[in-house]
């Protein structure tokens, strides 16, 4: 009888490296309920493939899109790029047409990109985190589980630490944490304020409007881990609040250890791959083989802008007819903002655009599923090649 314990999966959908548990070594839909809602969608997608669209349409629809390439001199390249491969046909695509190219929903990124090449980092992996920290702060809320669940699983290394939470926490949010084994304390505290509020717990033993175990926990850590993602916190100026953090974790190294573990989703993949291509994280302006790098000018979202109202912002009307190429690597909704912008779009794509919109439609699977697809982790440490989530 065998004996031997489930290997550690790299999943498609999150971004994490998760163990499925013994009882359950088919990766079964008790596991996670991120996979059960992204299983829901599969099982849609499934139900109404022959529908969607037949071999022949696929084909029409293939040869009407190489056509609109051909014929576009102003493109964006943009979507939900999440695979090495994805990224990588999109940025060749991108040069070869002296096009932009950005990922869709990148402002939390380039906030904390931007503050990362001012100032640097004091970061840690997730493993490290997980084998040496004494006491995590967690920051954020319940979008954090919702989108990982099995992130406090993943920090947990089989003895109880105290996992501090600040932000905007409900039973719901604390609960896969405290299942995990942690000791947890969470403090409703507005994310903003975070960074001088634990400069202030640093320095006294107690704070108002804070409890003391936490200033306890923070004089008692001989190392702590600070765990958040740009893209969850949801405030304004992301990349001060990012220096702020720095100037706390680095003033606080001068008599402990304090380590940041920036989690992000898997579109950081698009972002590493960018920087292998052109030196540069994304938000390129392609003039043949030059990749010109500008994150205030270069967004999706201000090139969009700029071609839907050009005389608010004295653009002249491109020659050519602009052309979006969505390409999306996910199950998520399509942008309204994209796909009722009235542009000329190509979307490659799950999920079917809405009827009457200016887009060829060439249906795909999400990254990962049936093929065999690169990640990042989300801690940015290891490149992984991801197994079916399915």
């Amino acid at each position: 009888m065998s004996t031997a314990l489930p290997v550690a999966r790299f999943c498609a959908l999150c971004s994490l490296l998760c163990e499925p548990p013994p009882e359950d070594p088919n990766f079964g839909a008790t596991f996670c309920s991120r996979r059960n809602r992204e299983l829901d969608a599969l099982r849609d997608w499934l139900a109404h493939r022959d529908t969607l669209t037949s071999v022949a349409a696929w084909e029409s629809n293939l040869e009407e899109a190489k056509q609109r390439l051909a014929n576009t001199q102003d493109l964006l390249v943009t979507g939900r790029l999440r695979c090495v491969e994805s990224s990588r046909g999109a940025l060749a695509i991108a040069q070869r047409k002296h096009a932009r190219i950005d990922s869709w929903e990148s402002d939390a990124a380039f906030e904390g990109i931007s503050a990362f090449q001012r100032g640097g980092a004091m970061t840690a992996s997730l493993s490290e985190a997980r084998d040496i920290a004494e006491l995590m702060i967690v920051i954020g809320g319940d979008e954090w589980t919702e989108e990982f669940p099995k992130l406090p699983g993943s920090l947990y290394r089989g003895e109880s630490i105290p996992v501090l939470l600040l932000g905007s926490w409900s039973d719901a949010g604390r609960k896969p944490w405290l299942d995990a084994g942690f000791e947890v304390l969470s403090i409703d505290t507005p994310i903003a304020q975070i960074p001088r509020a634990l400069s202030e717990a640093s320095a006294c033993e107690a704070i108002g409007g804070w409890d003391s175990t936490a200033s306890r926990w923070l004089h008692r850590a001989g190392y702590t881990a600070v765990v958040w993602s740009m893209k969850y916190l949801n405030i304004e100026h992301g990349d001060l609040w990012y220096e702020s953090m720095m100037d706390w974790i680095a003033r606080r190294n001068e008599t402990k250890r304090v380590a940041a573990v920036f989690w992000s989703d898997l579109e950081t993949t698009f972002h590493q791959v960018c920087t292998w291509w052109t030196g540069f994280p994304g938000r390129i302006q392609f003039h043949g083989e030059t990749a010109e790098y500008d994150p205030s000018r270069y967004s999706a979202q201000r090139w969009l802008e700029e071609r839907l109202v050009p005389s608010s912002r004295g653009n002249a009307s491109p020659s050519q007819p602009s052309l979006i190429l969505w390409i999306d690597d996910s199950f998520e909704d399509l942008p309204i903002a994209v796909f009722e912008s009235g542009l000329a779009t190509i979307a490659i794509s799950p999920r079917r655009p809405p009827q009457g919109c200016n887009t060829i439609w060439l249906p795909c699977l999400p990254a990962g599923l049936g093929n065999a697809c690169e990640f990042f982790r989300g801690d940015h440490a290891i490149l992984l090649r991801g197994s079916d989530p399915y």
